[in-house]
Parts: structure tokens; sequence; C-alpha cells
């Protein structure tokens, strides 16, 4: 379940997001090179709906980058 996302200029320049998995929240950051499966301002609709993802993740220098985003 999507539960944060932090925008940059514009309501679709998504630069971080949080999902929730069980007890855990986990912050993910969009790596801007990839070619995901939606646009990701439709991040705002799976948190308002409570409608979970799919993420694929891939950790770099301690940080967990989106590899995959699509719905679950």
């Amino acid at each position: 379940m999507v539960t944060q996302i932090e925008t940059g200029q514009s309501f679709g320049a998504v630069e971080t997001f949080s999902v929730r998995q069980g007890e855990q929240t986990y912050r993910i950051y969009v790596d801007h090179e990839v070619t995901y499966d939606f646009p990701l301002a439709h991040l705002n609709s799976h948190r308002a709906g409570a409608e979970p993802v799919r993420v694929g993740v891939e950790r770099r220098q301690g940080k967990l980058f989106a590899t995959s985003i699509g719905d679950a």
C-alpha cells in the first residue's frame, strides 16, 4: 500500500514514495531513467483508493530505488 508520495515541482514529478508491507514501511526512490508500467502520478490513485502496488527494488548506496512499479 502506498502511504506517502513526495513530488518535485509538479503533480506528476514523483521523487520518492513510501509503501507499507505488513508492519514495515519502506521509502522508495524513483529512478527517472526507468520506464515504469504507468505514469508515476497514478500512484496518487493507489494511495487514495488503498490499492496495492507491485514494486521491484534495488539497493543503491543504502537507499531503495524502484526498478519496476505496476498494479498488483
